[in-house]
Order: C-alpha cells, then sequence, then structure tokens
C-alpha cells in the first residue's frame, strides 16, 4: 500500500482524481496480438471494468447461481442460505483508508468467527460469497451470501426472512450486521445480479436499451461504479470474491465446452485508439462500445468482427509493426 502512505484520507477531491485516472486506464483499447498463418488475432486485454472483464464476472456470477441453486435447501421454514449485510460503525474508524486497508482481514475474521459458532450447532459455512458497496462518505459496505451445511430455522419479521440464531451470535465487533434468508432459490439470483452489475457495472452486456433518460441513468451509474472500480483498485480488492471450494461443488454441473484454436503465436501487445466513426459504426451494428475480439488479414482491407468482414482502412504491416 505504497499509495497511502501520502494519501492518507479518501476526500472528494482525492477520490475525483483518481476516479479519472483509473478511467482513462480503464476505456484504453490494449489488445494482445497473435500472428497465425496469414492473420493477425487481436484479443481485448482484461482490464477492471472494460467489456472483457465484465464478460469474465457474467460467466463467474453465472458459476455461483448454478452452484447455489443446486445446493440450496430453502422452503418456508428452513434455509441453508443467507445473506450477510457488514456496516462499518464509523465512531471506531479515524477514516475509510484504515477500513479499507484491513478490510480482506476484518471480514475473514467475522466468516471465521462465524463458522466456530455454527459448528457448535453441528453446522458450518461450506461456500461464501462477498462483494462491496460504497457509501457516500467512502467507507465500504460488505454483502455475503452463505451456503450452510444444514438448513436452519427461519420467520418472518418486517418483511423479511430472518434466521433463528441469537443476535449476539451473527454480531461483528468492528459494526452491524444485518441478517436474513432468501424466500427461494431466484432470490439469491437477485441478490447476486443486483449488487454486482448495479454497484460495479451500469449495465449488463445484454441489455440493448439506448431511450435518452435510460442512458442519463446510466451515466450516473457508470460515475458511481467508475469511484467503487477506482477504490478497489488502489487498495487491490477482487470485485467479487468466494471460498475456494467452489470448484468442489461445482464438480457435477455442466462446463462450458471451449473449441481449440489453432496455433497461434503471440507477438505483443497495443493501443488502439478507435476513431469515432468506427465507434459509432459498432455501437450501431453491435451494441457495444468495444470489440473484444478481431482479426486482419494480411493484403486484405477489412478486419473480421464476428465472422463479419467490414470494411475499414488497416495496413496489415503497420499492424504488424506496432504489435511487435
Amino acid at each position: 500500500m505504497e499509495f497511502f502512505k501520502y494519501v492518507k484520507k479518501l476526500s472528494d477531491l482525492t477520490v475525483k482524481h483518481y476516479a479519472y485516472k483509473f478511467f482513462e486506464f480503464r476505456t484504453q483499447k490494449l489488445y494482445l496480438v497473435f500472428k497465425s498463418e496469414n492473420k493477425l488475432i487481436f484479443s481485448l486485454a482484461s482490464k477492471r471494468g472494460n467489456t472483457k472483464y465484465i464478460r469474465k464476472i457474467e460467466t463467474k456470477m453465472e458459476q455461483l447461481k448454478q452452484v447455489f441453486i443446486k445446493h440450496a435447501k430453502i422452503n418456508r421454514d428452513y434455509s441453508n442460505v443467507i445473506f450477510v449485510t457488514l456496516t462499518f460503525n464509523r465512531s471506531k474508524f479515524l477514516n475509510p483508508v484504515y477500513t479499507w486497508v484491513y478490510l480482506s482481514e476484518y471480514v475473514n475474521d467475522y466468516i471465521s468467527n462465524l463458522n466456530k459458532k455454527l459448528k457448535k450447532y453441528n453446522n458450518k459455512i461450506i461456500l461464501f460469497v462477498k462483494t462491496y458497496e460504497l457509501h457516500r462518505d467512502y467507507y465500504p459496505h460488505v454483502h455475503m451470501i452463505l451456503l450452510l451445511k444444514n438448513p436452519i430455522r427461519t420467520f418472518f419479521w418486517k418483511n423479511k426472512k430472518r434466521i433463528a440464531i441469537k443476535k449476539k451470535k451473527m454480531e461483528w465487533n468492528k459494526g452491524f450486521t444485518d441478517v436474513f434468508a432468501p424466500n427461494n432459490p431466484r432470490h439469491i439470483c437477485n441478490y447476486l445480479t443486483k449488487y454486482i452489475t448495479k454497484n460495479y457495472f451500469n449495465q449488463s452486456l445484454k441489455t440493448n436499451k439506448s431511450d435518452l433518460s435510460i442512458e442519463k441513468n446510466n451515466k450516473t451509474l457508470e460515475d458511481k461504479s467508475n469511484t467503487l472500480l477506482c477504490i478497489l483498485w488502489l487498495f487491490r480488492k477482487h470485485t467479487i470474491s468466494h471460498s475456494r471450494r467452489l470448484d468442489n461443488l461445482n464438480h457435477n454441473i455442466k462446463q462450458i465446452n471451449v473449441t481449440p484454436s489453432p496455433t497461434k503465436k503471440f507477438i505483443g501487445l497495443i493501443i488502439i485508439d478507435y476513431s469515432i466513426t468506427f465507434l459509432t459504426f459498432i455501437q450501431k451494428n453491435y451494441k457495444i462500445k468495444e470489440i473484444e475480439y478481431f482479426e486482419i488479414e494480411k493484403n486484405q482491407k477489412y478486419i473480421i468482427i464476428k465472422n463479419t468482414y467490414v470494411q475499414h482502412n488497416i495496413n496489415y504491416s503497420d499492424m504488424l509493426a506496432r504489435g511487435g
């Protein structure tokens, strides 16, 4: 955390400055360049918040949803899945920097202590997923989903499905907790989507809406998500993290088949600045702002996007030189 030897607090001015720098980094089009026979292959590098990164997060979310749906045991009176929200008590900390620096330790300690308490009831946590939300004062807000070995009794109180465990057992020495259970497996999926897509990405890759009011709202959400991603970037925190048991729980779930690609040689990295004309073209025809993958064939005046030949003035030799 060399950065925070010089910056001791998160002020509006500091955060705005680094959020802008992060936005520049995030939107820079960096490609990995490969050579295969008589063509160049360009693959967008994964950066926190860009199209490739969002795709990876959505794939991970889908995998998590499948695991929870498969192992969830939920009815009106019992549930082995619980939602936990952790909120820091501001009176225990001088500023949010300290909470972000030691955030992982605080949360992992809570999970470890809770697991010890659950074992006294012949129960334990077999999987956890955690993600973060940002308060206006820059303190983190932690959202977790816990998958338990055995279901625990639940009851409805104030329109939420609460768990029948003494409140003291769920307390956190760094702040406050809110614990409740999902109404059904679909509720788990909605919870995951809500706190990942809403807080980190202004809209799903599958959304093709272009209404002006939606665009304006998306701009507000983008500013919010950009600030949160920037802070996660500065403090080296994962966008979404989970326990290592996921692979063990996921072994019977159908995996995505990946077709082997022909032999290709990595030749370097290249930064490509989209022209306004080209950006308008891909937004209109593909509903995207970044191309994840495209090809250029030798002696041809077009690029190949999703098996479609697109006329464009790109010089193969020039791209080969820049990539190398």
